[in-house]
Formats: C-alpha cells, structure tokens, sequence
C-alpha cells in the first residue's frame, strides 16, 4: 500500500476513534442520572467498533468494563444486564439507541396485544409496557439462556400482563434443531460450521392471531433468523384491522418484495426502516 493510503486510512481510523470517544461521553452525559458514567461510557463505546489508531492512548485510563448495569428509556427504564463483549447482544442494542428501528412513536393507536417473536432479553416487550401498561403482551424466545434472561428482567422489574414461552416459533410441529452462536440462535440448515445445538419446541404463530378478536389492535414485532418466511407473507390476512409489524427480513429483497405488495394490498402502509443489504427492518401499520 503506498504511504499516502497508508496515512490516509491512519487518519480516518483516528478519527473515527475520536468520534466515538466523544459521542460516548456524550450519551454518558446525559444518562449518568440513573447509571454509572463510567458504565455508561464503555456501554456506548462497544456498541460502536471501536478501530485503533495512533491516538488511541489518550483514549481515557478506565478500567475496562464487562458486564454493566444500566436503566435507559430505549429500553422501557428497566435496569437490565448488558454484556459488553457479547458483540450480538451489543449488535441489538445498536438497533435500539444507535438505529432507533424500534420507535413506539411510529404507532398510531393504543394496542390490546403485543407479540415479541424472537423477544431476545426482552428489550422491545419492556418499551411496549413501558408505554402501553394495558397492553398483554407475549415474548416468544427460543434461545435459553436469553430466555432466563428475559424471565429475570420481567421478575427484577415487575413488568405486568406478560406471557412467555420459551419456544421457537414454526410451522413444524414438535421440535426443531437449532443452532447456538452465544447469545444467537439460527436454524441448523443456514449455517455451514457447527457449534452447539439446542434442540426445542415449536409453537405456531397463528396460534396467538386466532384468538385475537376482530376489533382488537395489535403490535407485532418479528426477528427470527429467517424463520419469519414460515409466515409472512402469509400470516398478513389473520392480522387484525389495528395492526403495526415491526419485521426483519434474512434474505435480501428475494422476499421482501412479495411481503411489502401483500402489506400494501391488505391496506398497511409499508417503509423500510434500515436496509443492510442481507438484513433488512421494515415496518408496516394499519389503523383500521
């Protein structure tokens, strides 16, 4: 690489550096009323990556944390665990203060039911009862360790009107292999090494549209690695007349397309929320 490169992408990196030093002290500025500066400041710093550069020595002396405890309205002013080397825990954490996909605001009436499909530690769920403290709401997550994780946030935090179920939503009755990646879960067949796999019940999500009634509203929020494609476009005509999807997609626009024409055509209006090329946020509403 000649030297010009070869700075210029020193000189990037630096400032990039900088930038996230600063926007780290930042945000722990303005949420140290309830949390450690401190945890705040490394909580903000491993949501970002982090590059090294040749300043990276006045980057401040602190001990480096782990795990922190920290209260934050981008996730309903609980006080939750996060685990700072656990980059996918910090990847969603990213989609919630960083990205902001899961903006209440966007919700145009008050919903009777909420259903959190891959609720992960619960993070959406605590928003909508946060918000929403009528709303009943159902957290579906497979993963088992989140999912103890998910049960301790509502019992530390006294969330009311709950349900979970610590399943894997499908259209394949029985159980289903699937396959760890620390805090992550994907179907087997998607991954081509593997590491350790859980095997674990399925539950179907019509289970849950069937008994909501016709003159009831509805939140929903999707992320299950893929397995969203075992309902959607399909599960949209059980949807009730008060409805707004929060929906990850896992493949690009090969399905998106057909799923966004079938939104459009039941009466939501469709907007992509964060495009990553193969993971795509979108959202779709309904106000009856």
């Amino acid at each position: 690489m000649p030297s010009h490169n070869r700075f210029s992408s020193l000189f990037f990196r630096s400032i990039n550096a900088f930038s996230i030093f600063f926007k780290s002290i930042g945000f722990a500025l303005k949420y140290f009323k309830n949390n450690r500066f401190i945890d705040l400041f490394y909580f903000r710093k491993a949501i970002e990556i982090a590059h090294t550069s040749p300043f990276r020595i006045i980057i401040p002396p602190f001990k480096k944390q782990e795990i922190v405890e920290i209260q934050l309205p981008h996730f309903g002013n609980v006080k939750l665990n996060f685990h700072l080397n656990d980059y996918f825990q910090m990847a969603i954490c990213e989609e919630f203060i960083k990205y902001k996909i899961y903006n209440l605001g966007l919700i145009g009436f008050l919903p009777d039911h909420s259903i959190d499909c891959g609720a992960y530690q619960g993070y959406f769920s605590f928003l909508i009862a946060e918000k929403y403290p009528e709303c009943k709401k159902i957290c579906i997550e497979p993963h088992p360790e989140n999912y103890k994780s998910l049960l301790s946030g509502i019992i530390n935090n006294n969330i009311q009107k709950v349900t979970t179920f610590n399943k894997a939503l499908s259209t394949i009755k029985g159980k289903i292999s699937l396959e760890l990646w620390g805090s992550n879960m994907a179907k087997l067949y998607s991954i081509k090494s593997s590491t350790n796999e859980v095997s674990v019940e399925t539950i179907d999500l019509y289970e849950f549209l069937n008994v909501i009634k016709a003159n009831e509203s509805l939140v929903i929020k999707v992320d299950i690695e893929g397995g969203e494609l075992d309902f959607f476009p399909a599960c949209i005509d059980k949807l009730p007349a008060k409805c707004a999807v929060y929906l990850e997609t896992h493949d690009a626009w090969r399905s998106l397309k057909g799923i966004e024409q079938k939104f459009v055509e039941s009466g939501f209006s469709f907007s992509i929320l964060r495009d990553r090329g193969l993971y795509i946020d979108s959202y779709a509403v309904r106000n009856g």
